[in-house]
C-alpha cells in the first residue's frame, strides 16, 4: 500500500509540471506597438544633472527617484533635479557611492566615510557611521535587514 504522503507529493509534482508546460504569454512590450511609437527621454548636465555619471539610483514611497553621483546627491521627481551636496545639506562628501531605499520610506546613502540617513526633509549621519575613514570598508555596499533596518 502507498503512503499517501508520498501520493500527495506526486500529485503536487503533476500540478507543477503541468503550470510549467502550460503555455502563457508575458511581454515586456505590447507586440502590437510598433518601437517607433514609444518615446524615450534622457537628460544631461544642461537639465540640472551635476555630472553626466550615475553610480546608483533608488526609489522611495514617496515617488522620488534618487541618483547617487560624484558631485553629490540627486533627487528627481519627473520633471526637475534637486541636488543635494555639502553646501546645502548634512553631507560631509559630495561622492555617494550607494543608495538603499528604505521600508519606511527613508533613503540610506553611502559615502566613503559615513552613513545618512534621509527622510521627509532631513538629512542626518547614522549612528553607525562613527567610525573613520580608515574602517569605512565595513560599509562599502548596503543591504536591507529582515526588520527593514540597513546594514
Amino acid at each position: 500500500m502507498r503512503s499517501p504522503i508520498i501520493g500527495r507529493r506526486a500529485a503536487a509534482g503533476l500540478v507543477f509540471c503541468c503550470l510549467l508546460a502550460s503555455p502563457s504569454r508575458s511581454w515586456a512590450l505590447n507586440p502590437l506597438t510598433l518601437i517607433s511609437q514609444y518615446a524615450a527621454d534622457y537628460w544631461r548636465t544642461a537639465d540640472g544633472l551635476p555630472q553626466a555619471s550615475v553610480g546608483a539610483l533608488a526609489q522611495t514611497l514617496d515617488g522620488y527617484m534618487w541618483l547617487a553621483t560624484e558631485e553629490g546627491l540627486v533627487r528627481f521627481d519627473g520633471v526637475r533635479f534637486v541636488v543635494l551636496d555639502t553646501t546645502n545639506s548634512a553631507l560631509t562628501d559630495n561622492y555617494i557611492s550607494s543608495l538603499r531605499a528604505g521600508r519606511d520610506g527613508s533613503l540610506w546613502i553611502r559615502t566613503p566615510a559615513a552613513l545618512y540617513r534621509y527622510r521627509g526633509d532631513t538629512c542626518g549621519r547614522s549612528a553607525r557611521a562613527g567610525r573613520s575613514a580608515s574602517t569605512s570598508h565595513r560599509y562599502s555596499r548596503t543591504r536591507p535587514a529582515r526588520s527593514g533596518a540597513v546594514m
